[in-house]
């Protein structure tokens, strides 16, 4: 590895020899500056200390041993990203809650992280429903996605609450 250099540059008179061409043309020649290399050498030293322990602390998950299998997504699918945030209404119309997350498991839709009453984030109480307790469809009039589940909002608040910490926190 070089050692740290810093330039400073410096005017030279025109006609006097530059160290390059360029500083002929333009005047100036470049000359080591000592005096910011002590400067500089503790920002190098722990600029590259953070890269590389960076790296140690990040964990990847590991690589398939199969080769990706490409598919095709129907019209019938639907993407979390138009789930989230979707309200979930019961039989009588009402609003019940609100689809805030998914949970998937190994490779499967594990289960939906509801939503149920607060306001503005304050006193919401959120609950973990199988995937076949919510009825989600796509409303083509409407271009809406609709979930609908077989509860009354003060079942949903008596539920066992979810809680989004260790490795769920937010």
């Amino acid at each position: 590895m070089s050692p740290l250099v810093a330039l400073q540059i410096f005017p030279e008179p025109i006609g006097r020899p530059g160290i390059t061409s360029l500083s002929r043309r333009s005047g100036l020649r470049l000359r080591p500056n000592k005096k910011v290399i002590p400067k500089m050498r503790p920002i190098a030293l722990a600029l590259a200390a953070t890269m590389l322990s960076s790296a140690a602390f990040a964990q990847t998950a590991p690589t398939p041993a199969q080769a990706p299998v490409f598919v095709s997504v129907n019209e019938a699918s639907a993407l979390t990203s138009s789930l989230k945030g979707l309200n979930v209404k019961n039989a009588g119309d009402e609003n019940v809650g609100e689809i805030e997350d998914v949970v998937i498991a190994g490779n499967s839709l594990a289960s939906y992280i509801l939503s149920v009453g607060g306001f503005l984030g304050m006193g919401t109480h959120y609950v973990a429903v199988s995937p076949n307790a919510l009825a989600i469809t796509w409303n083509a009039t409407d271009k809406k996605w609709n979930a609908r589940i077989n509860a009354t909002k003060d079942q949903l608040k008596a539920a066992p609450q979810f809680k989004y910490e260790g490795r769920f926190a937010k």
